[in-house]
């Protein structure tokens, strides 16, 4: 029977980099996926082009562009791993990026060549790689058994029976199904008794009732920079971000970010002209123009939306000089307070990542380890830790990758 110091589940991001660096340090690895293609997420996101990491995090606060119940929780890996030493890597494996928006990196030719850096890291480390392979029980000693051996773990897959010393669950998430997601990973996890916080989509497009989107429903295709927010007061969160128009509701950057806080029932609050005083700007041009509202919008708004946003309220069609000055008032604050309540997501088919997961009060802050079940480990997106949209979500896969791996050399010293 095969035996390995750590048995890998899950060949995206984290468990990609989690193999590599276990191997480098001397320990025997087996990386087992049930999927034919490896790192398929890797390899569709950022368009192609992988958005790696993000520049602007701040290991000292890096928390700050993470949700989940406890987002301090990934303070310790993140600031062990940081952008700089992940971009270390990318530039030592002569692969070209560049910073897209808002310290975003992105592979200048595909997305593939950090798959192959990872792919090539494995290889040069003795990782063994089975895939596709399905597991279909595991079975361990109890946490309080006493110790018969160094084997853990055994695994029975469809290639065998293998044991372990340890192992790494980094299953991912429920999104994007097509490419092979699955709740494996909760159900490893609530098998050896682990808490797991509900699931749910995150970096999502938001869909809207037929009767609250039908004036806006022929400006799929529009997109302009926005400043969105949703909650009260305090809790409010808010991103000065680019909105999309789509067939079903709204989209780009600005929904992706917004859809992670945002909860059933919440309006949103989009204000169009974030960066222009529209109330000062309308009275300025009453004062000095006889265009039509619609056309005056357009020197600020795509031209499809100005028209739009003006058929419906017959205050808001004449030429802007004959205008009352409350119709000028109400068509301001309506631009820079439009609210509008989702009445859905697009769903984990869409999604670009998932909320929720494992209870990061069951696992060790400095290793991923189980608190309770020694040599049981998580990393990944199938933690309860999301990062905002801009690389954030790739860099807490390479953060908690590494301190795993380097928590399994400890163990294996």
């Amino acid at each position: 029977m095969p035996y390995f110091d750590v048995v890998i589940v899950g060949a995206g991001a984290a468990g990609l980099f989690c193999a590599a660096q276990a191997g480098q340090r001397g320990l025997r690895v087996l990386l087992i996926d049930h999927a034919e293609r490896v790192a398929e997420k890797i390899r569709i996101s950022g368009g192609g082009r992988c958005n790696f990491t993000n520049r602007h995090l701040d290991p000292r606060t890096g928390h700050q562009h993470y949700l989940g119940q406890n987002p301090q929780f990934a303070r310790s890996a993140l600031s062990r791993f940081t952008p700089q030493h992940f971009i270390d890597l990318v530039e030592k494996n002569g692969i070209a990026f560049h910073e897209k928006h808002k310290g975003q990196l992105f592979a200048d030719r595909s997305a593939q060549d950090i798959v192959r850096m990872l792919l090539d890291a494995c290889a040069l480390a003795g990782v063994q790689r089975w895939q596709p392979c399905t597991i279909e029980t595991i079975e361990a000693e109890a946490a309080s058994a006493p110790r018969s051996g160094p084997s853990r773990y055994r695994l029975h897959t469809s290639q065998g029976l293998v044991q372990a010393h340890n192992l790494v669950v980094a299953t991912g998430g429920l999104s994007i199904p097509k490419i092979g997601a699955t709740d494996f990973g909760y159900r490893i996890a609530k098998q050896f008794g682990l808490p797991i916080v509900a699931q749910r989509p995150g970096l999502v497009p938001l869909r809207f009732a037929g009767e609250d989107w039908a004036p806006y429903a022929d400006l799929a295709g529009v997109a302009l920079p926005v400043r969105i927010s949703t909650g009260e007061k305090k809790p409010a969160i808010a991103f000065d971000e680019d909105l999309l128009f789509t067939h079903r509701g709204l989209s780009g950057p600005a929904i992706l970010q917004i859809s992670s806080y945002w909860q059933p029932g919440q309006p949103l609050t989009i204000d169009l002209l974030p960066h222009l005083d529209i109330a000062a700007a309308l009275q300025e041009a009453k004062a000095s123009s006889k265009k039509q509202l619609p056309n005056l919008l357009a020197q600020w708004l795509p031209t499809r939306l100005a028209e739009a946003w003006c058929q419906h309220t017959p205050a808001w069609q004449g030429p802007v000089n004959q205008c009352s000055d409350k119709a000028l008032a109400q068509l301001a604050h309506s631009l820079s307070h439009w609210q509008i309540t989702p009445s859905g997501t697009e769903g984990y088919a869409k999604a670009e990542v998932t909320l929720g997961g494992v209870d990061t009060q069951a696992l060790a802050q400095q290793s991923m380890q189980a608190k309770q079940q020694p040599g049981l480990f998580f990393i990944g997106e199938v933690v309860d830790i999301t990062g905002w949209l801009g690389g954030y979500n790739f860099q807490w896969a390479w953060a908690s990758a590494y301190v795993c791996a380097q928590a399994l050399q400890a163990a294996s010293a």
